[in-house]
């Protein structure tokens, strides 16, 4: 029988907060291809404990995962400027 773990069970497991990685959840699930949830559990969620071992193995990492925040490399002002520098090439 397959173990399930919940939440904070996950965040453990990935060094992160509870709360840090529901929020980052969805994006983890779609730019990472971390696993979703079962989806017979809506209340508290649930992951099979294989599917996260196996995600956190395949990232490779040893250190804890670190959810980047990335905001626009590009200071304000300077994207229609590299737009029509880009068109010009």
């Amino acid at each position: 029988m397959p173990e399930f773990i919940d939440t904070a069970e996950v965040a453990r497991r990935l060094e992160m907060r509870p709360a840090l990685f529901l929020k980052k959840r969805a994006w983890m699930e779609t730019a990472l291809g971390f696993p979703p949830p079962i989806p017979l559990c809506h209340r508290p969620l649930k992951w099979r404990a294989a599917d996260v071992t196996a995600w956190k193995a395949n990232l490779g990492r040893e250190t804890p995962l670190v959810v980047p925040f990335f905001r626009s490399a590009v200071p304000p002002g300077q994207s229609l400027a590299l737009l029509r520098e880009a068109r010009t090439v």
